[in-house]
């Protein structure tokens, strides 16, 4: 996201849109609907009944995903890059950078409903909404739950001092996988961010906690507080 988030939606162009009334009027909440319901326990094995404890969006982790590191402002697009490769609907990262560029608001950036919209163009479907109101075990048990079902999760946490979009790549019962596009560089001037979870998906993994902690740094007065996209890969 575009400087800090807080250095884009904190600063003049948000305060612009909610004293100007345009904030609704924008349609950024028009996107936040959601067709599931917060889940209450871990998924479980439809034949055995026993809890699933790990899961991977791809069942060759690598599968030729490097994890890339981000231009300046661009990780929605690198984030949506790297989802719809998992998914097997490999984009070209100049053409989802494109779509997310075209589409930042001054002094804001790029919202969620800005990743819903540049998703449509590309044939996927995907809602964006707020947890607000689920507990964190309900949150977490329905990351796991959509992953489980293939539908990546885009997250805007706060990380790097920096409003930030990562993407959820899989579980553990240790915590969260996932590809954070602002990791540091492999090697200097390289084209790869470091991995820090092996053979794991994507190139990072945090516990629920950290995750969480990460997750609950952004509102803006309540808005964007806990916010996520999802990807439907079967839904355009």
């Amino acid at each position: 996201m575009r400087g800090l988030l807080k250095g884009c939606l904190w600063g003049g162009g948000l305060l612009a849109l909610l004293q100007g009334g345009l904030w609704w009027g924008a349609g950024v909440w028009v996107f936040t609907s959601w067709r599931g319901q917060a889940v209450h326990a871990w998924p479980v094995d439809a034949v055995t009944g026993e809890r699933v404890t790990e899961w991977s969006l791809v069942r060759n982790p690598r599968d030729g995903m490097a994890p890339l590191r981000q231009t300046p402002y661009d990780c929605g697009g690198y984030v949506l890059h790297y989802a719809l490769g998992l998914l097997g609907r490999g984009t070209p990262l100049e053409q989802t950078v494109a779509l997310n560029r075209e589409k930042m608001l001054p002094e804001i950036g790029v919202t969620p409903e800005t990743m819903v919209r540049s998703l449509g163009e590309l044939g996927v479907g995907a809602a964006a909404r707020t947890y607000r109101g689920m507990s964190d075990e309900q949150a977490t048990n329905t990351w796991r739950a959509l992953l489980q079902m293939n539908h990546p999760v885009v997250l805007l946490v706060e990380r790097h001092g920096y409003w930030h979009y990562v993407l959820l790549t899989g579980y553990t019962a240790g915590g969260f996988d996932l590809y954070d596009p602002m990791l540091p560089r492999a090697v200097a001037g390289g084209a790869q961010t470091v991995d820090r979870n092996g053979a794991r998906p994507g190139n990072d993994t945090l516990t629920d906690e950290q995750l969480l902690a990460l997750w609950d740094k952004v509102s803006v007065g309540g808005l964007y507080e806990r916010m996520s996209v999802v990807l439907h890969p079967h839904e355009e």
